[in-house]
């Protein structure tokens, strides 16, 4: 079965300001950041849940998954036949809480763009 995929305007928000910084620092990593992300991101269509759930207790009720991409957590919900990406950020920030994810009103986008 392959999974819908829909990308968050959260989460677009986060891959630009990501990319956007990496980019000052090298346009190399900036680089790899993008295709990995969209690498990651096109790859949850198929066994999305082969990625941990997020080890936040708090978020127990929602089956929340993250793949982990140059230091940086995709983090999406699994609704159905649906992947929502709902937040990118770095893996060393504080743990998710509930005011981080919000509720999936995502827009179909299965690839990441950056400006």
């Amino acid at each position: 079965m392959a999974f819908r995929v829909q990308v968050t305007p959260r989460a677009q928000a986060d891959v630009r300001a990501i990319h956007n910084y990496l980019l000052g620092e090298s346009p190399q990593a900036a680089l790899g950041f993008i295709e990995g992300t969209r690498r990651v991101v096109a790859d949850l269509c198929y066994f999305p849940r082969r990625h941990p759930l997020i080890p936040e207790r708090v978020l127990r009720d929602r089956e929340i998954r993250h793949a982990l991409c140059w230091g940086y957590r995709v983090i999406f919900e699994i609704r159905e036949d649906t992947c929502d990406v709902l937040t990118i950020r770095h893996a060393a920030r504080r743990p998710v809480g509930r005011d981080d994810l919000g509720t999936a009103s995502a827009s179909d986008h299965p690839d990441v763009a950056a400006e």
